[in-house]
């Protein structure tokens, strides 16, 4: 079960536009779909990117960076008006408050929401940004992703841009050789890209070939298919 995290309310550092953004109070991975360029898809997780646009002025913004001016925490409304009916005399200053709250929440949700960027617009952000090497990897994941979307429950198979390819050779760079999770995008990479054999090799070189991700592009690169697949995990 998926539970709303509060209605946060934040201003952009550049243009001091108010927008809200989505929370998650609670959630599970359960029914969760994973692929081998390591998105997971969740129907009661779901994904909220940290790097995004202002509504109002289409600057970048790291959410983390903006500041908050309010919260509203769905758990302390209440969830029928006959609760606000039933006060006795006594429970007037509650029900003010709450109505004020109510008022404040209608308000809130009638502001702009923070806008998603595009790949394309997540490409030129990680070219043209001094940015630490984490944030760099998360620019360039988050734009593989949306690229993969286009095909990844479809039949369609599609052949990155130029630009898109070099994204993904930039983001190769600058990720950790001695971690084995970066080993394992890095074999999607190349295998991605269509350079199988690199992919195989850096597979078999760090024992990971019968990972439970590496075994999908292990067999992927011996069979020369280019499309991210649906890794079957086994979660007992």
């Amino acid at each position: 079960m998926t539970t709303p995290g509060p209605l946060v309310i934040k201003k952009c550092t550049f243009c001091e536009g108010i927008f809200h953004e989505p929370t998650l109070g609670s959630g599970n991975n359960l029914g969760a779909t994973y692929w081998t360029d390591g998105k997971c898809e969740a129907p009661m997780l779901p994904y909220y990117p940290i790097l995004v646009m202002c509504p109002h002025c289409s600057e970048f913004i790291w959410l983390e960076d903006q500041e908050t001016i309010d919260k509203i925490y769905w758990f302390d409304l209440p969830t029928n008006i006959d609760t606000l009916l039933e006060l006795t005399e006594d429970g007037k200053k509650y029900k003010q408050g709450v109505a004020q709250q109510l008022e404040e929440l209608e308000h809130y949700e009638s502001l702009p929401q923070i806008a998603e960027p595009t790949a394309e617009q997540y490409i030129i952000f990680a070219n043209t940004t001094d940015l630490t090497n984490e944030q760099n990897v998360l620019v360039r994941i988050e734009a593989w992703w949306l690229i993969n979307d286009r095909q990844r429950k479809s039949d369609i198979q599609i052949e990155f841009s130029n630009e898109e390819k070099e994204n993904l050779l930039a983001l190769e760079k600058i990720l950790d050789k001695s971690n084995p999770a970066d080993i394992l995008t890095m074999a999607e990479i190349s295998r991605e890209l269509g350079f199988f054999e690199r992919s195989i090799a850096l597979l078999e070189e760090h024992n990971l070939t019968s990972n439970e991700f590496g075994s999908v592009v292990f067999d992927m690169s011996k069979k020369k298919i280019t499309k991210v697949k649906q890794v079957f995990l086994n979660l007992k």
